[in-house]
């Protein structure tokens, strides 16, 4: 019988067992009411046939079993002296988005963003504050609630380069917009 693991659990679990850490997806599972020597073998028999390499090593922590295949997956069993085995079974590494790509993702949102906001802005009552001195003015209100959005970004070095493209298509939409706004409502 197996319970399953929660999601926190296996993530700390996929850490000490490295094939299975990573940008991967996992399951997990408590091999309970069943002799460890017992699911040692059922898995490592089921692997083999399935042509993955298996590793099993014991030590005097406990008993690691590690299998992967070519094509990336692997399956780990775990087992601390006295404690049921831990079964992990991760997805091949998925990469990550590059950086490039995370800035080109931020340059499609800020040009969203750019197109939107101005018109929000400028049509809502945030243009009838006393700050707002012309009638144009009223199309660039959105530009400090944008700067603070792109500082945040900018500040997580995570999302450092969403933020860039942030600022980019933002900038050069949201200017845009707001200029042509302002030249048909005062023409």
């Amino acid at each position: 019988m197996a319970v399953p693991l929660p999601p926190p659990r296996i993530h700390q679990e996929a850490a000490l067992a490295s094939p299975t850490s990573g940008n991967r997806v996992r399951a997990g599972a408590i091999a309970v009411n069943l002799p460890p020597e017992q699911a040692f073998a059922a898995v490592t028999e089921h692997c083999r046939r399935s042509g993955y390499q298996v590793t099993d090593a014991g030590g005097m922590n406990g008993r690691l079993l590690v299998a992967t295949d070519p094509a990336g997956y692997a399956v780990t069993l775990r087992q601390q002296a006295g404690e049921p085995p831990i079964l992990i079974v991760a997805s091949p590494p998925r990469p990550r988005l590059s950086s490039s790509g995370k800035t080109w993702i931020g340059v499609a949102a800020g040009a969203v963003v750019g197109f939107v906001l101005p018109c929000l802005t400028g049509l809502s009552p945030l243009s009838d504050l006393p700050y707002v001195v012309s009638a144009n003015a009223q199309w660039f209100v959105w530009v400090p609630f944008f700067a603070l959005g792109v500082l945040g970004c900018l500040l997580h070095p995570a999302a450092r380069p969403f933020g860039v493209g942030l600022l980019i298509g933002g900038s050069v939409v949201g200017i845009a917009m707001a200029s042509i706004c302002t030249s048909v409502i005062s023409s």
